[in-house]
């Protein structure tokens, strides 16, 4: 159960929980739990019956498919604030269709479906709410799979790189890549040699600086403007 005012205070305004009212929350409160995980720490596996749903609170966690070869493709990086699993209490005896893994040091909220369910069973306003949040995350994820499979390997990860940067500021504008490189290459669908090329061509273009995962662009309109030349 839940004690630590921090842990609360950050759970009660996650939007999946801060629709619920105060009865709703206590109610499901109980059987709230944070867990902390190591670098690599597995969550659970592919296959794996889908009892829980999760929010994460710090740190990051992959979503990945595993070949027959062994060889891993990323689905999904999930960072602080967004929920992963959530969509599969809704199906009839659900197993995870991907693996779930701290790539560093993270800090998760697991829910479980059985409560979470019969509080939306009692509350048809609440039902709307969640359609809401998951019909987001659904056109997020086509225009993720339209990019993936329409883009060049440089648009997609110009888009990427676009899509992280502030909304304010168009000249020295300075981040650091939340996932190390062969994640983000994973996550593109490219291999991470072919990421390290694209960072150096646009590095030589004086399009970007690369420092590790730190990343300058001197003017974002040159930045943008590779999305109209690259197919």
């Amino acid at each position: 159960m839940l004690t630590h005012s921090a842990d609360l205070d950050a759970i009660r305004h996650h939007p999946i929980l801060a629709s619920l009212s105060d009865t709703q929350f206590e109610q499901l409160r109980p059987q709230l739990s944070v867990t902390r995980y190591a670098p690599h720490q597995l969550l659970f596996q592919a296959g794996e019956p889908a009892r829980n749903f999760f929010v994460v609170l710090e740190g990051q966690i992959r979503l990945f498919v595993q070949s027959r070869a062994g060889q891993e493709k990323i689905v999904d990086v999930i960072h602080p604030g967004r929920t992963f699993a959530e969509a599969l209490m809704f199906l009839d005896a659900p197993r995870y269709p991907v693996a779930a893994q701290a790539s560093e040091e993270s800090l998760v909220l697991t829910v479980p479906n059985g409560p979470f369910l019969r509080i939306l069973r009692d509350s048809n306003q609440t039902c709307l709410r969640l359609l809401a949040d998951l019909s987001v995350r659904l056109h997020q994820l086509v225009g993720e799979i339209e990019r993936l499979t329409l883009a060049s390997a440089t648009h997609r990860f110009v888009r990427h790189l676009l899509d992280e940067l502030p909304a304010s500021g168009n000249e020295g504008i300075s981040i650091t890549l939340r996932e190390s490189r062969q994640d983000l290459a994973s996550l593109l669908g490219m291999k991470p040699e072919t990421l390290s090329r694209i960072l150096r061509s646009l590095s030589d273009e004086r399009i970007i600086a690369v420092d590790g995962r730190d990343v300058l662009v001197p003017d974002r309109s040159r930045l943008q403007a590779v999305l109209d030349r690259v197919i």
